[in-house]
This record gives C-alpha cells, structure tokens and sequence, in this order.
C-alpha cells in the first residue's frame, strides 16, 4: 500500500481522487482505494469506471481483460459485442452514438 503523505487527501475526504471515482459512479470508496492498493492507476480505475457504468458491465471484468493484456479499445470491442440482455438501454453505446448509426462491416478494415 502506498504511503500517504501529509499533503495527500485521506481516503473519504473530500477533494481525496478515490473518492471523487466512488461517488461519481456510486461505487465504496474503500472498493476504489482497494484496486488502487492493487496498482491500478487512479486513470485506468476511472476509464474502467466510467467504461463500466456506460456499458453495464462489472468493473472487475474490465480489469481483468486489462491484466490479461488488452488495451482499452480491446475491451469496448469486446464489450460492445456482448450480447444484449434483455436491458431497456439496448441503442446505447459507449461510444456516444447509437447502435443502429454503427457501420457494418466485414471486420477486415474494409467496407
């Protein structure tokens, strides 16, 4: 665990980044601090947050497609692919634009 220096927020203050990711996406601020405690940087927590919440997948999976090797284009792939489960939000995407504006293609980088 990384030591806290006198000017570093405490975990649960105000201003503290742990804390900041916790409450922006409704997560324990003490789950935030324990990936963190991991050695995950408090960017990749708050993509993988972020990428969570706009996906409506678990955090824990999005780590550990990262500690397997994926980049984060990757795991949107990935995620985006996933088959839809019935949820009422099904046209949105992480990517700011709705399924049905997608281009199809053959998945060879050609159209």
């Amino acid at each position: 665990m990384p030591k806290i220096k006198k000017h570093t927020p405490l975990p649960g203050d105000q201003g503290d980044p742990a804390s900041n990711i916790a409450n922006q996406y409704g997560y324990p601020v003490e789950e935030v601090q324990a990936w963190f405690d991991k050695g995950y940087s408090l960017g990749e927590l708050e993509r993988a947050y972020r990428m969570g919440d706009d996906m409506d997948c678990e955090v824990s999976d999005i780590l550990a497609m990262r500690d397997v090797g994926m980049d984060w284009r990757e795991i949107g792939k990935a995620l985006d692919a996933m088959p839809d489960t019935g949820g009422d939000d099904d046209d949105d995407s992480a990517f700011g634009e709705p399924a049905s504006h997608r281009r199809k293609g053959r998945g060879d980088g050609r159209r």
